[in-house]
């Protein structure tokens, strides 16, 4: 008997469309082992990673979300604690390369699926 992998990931994404393109992305690339958590603010953002940061599989982050940036997070807890893949995803180039400079690993934008399907592969080995 085989064990299917579960894979956790936290979107961060208050654009409701960009959510289901994201979605629609990770769904493709991981299947139905895919199980996406979504925050819309820097709040939730602060206390979804507090509760259940460690079970996360990789992240997807915008840059800014409805309450503000998410740099500042990104700089002092993610980029620090979280040794998994996170994934700049703002739609404004400069800002995914202002993501990259404060810890994010992956640049996603229009390039996500791939960037997705390399980190399938990163996991996986």
């Amino acid at each position: 008997m085989q064990i299917k992998k579960m894979w956790q990931i936290l979107v961060a994404e208050d654009d409701n469309t960009k959510f289901v393109l994201i979605e629609y992305d990770i769904s493709d690339t991981f299947g139905s082992e895919a199980q996406i958590t979504r925050v819309k603010t820097v709040a939730e953002l602060k206390r979804v990673y507090s509760e259940q940061g460690y079970n996360f599989s990789f992240i997807v982050l915008d840059a800014n979300l409805k309450d503000g940036a998410t740099l500042e997070f990104l700089d002092e807890i993610l980029a620090r604690e979280f040794k998994k893949p996170i994934i700049a995803n703002s739609s404004n180039h400069e800002h995914r390369m202002t993501q990259m400079k404060f810890g994010c690993t992956h640049e996603g934008g229009l390039n996500l699926k791939n960037v997705l399907a390399d980190i399938r592969s990163e996991l996986i080995s």
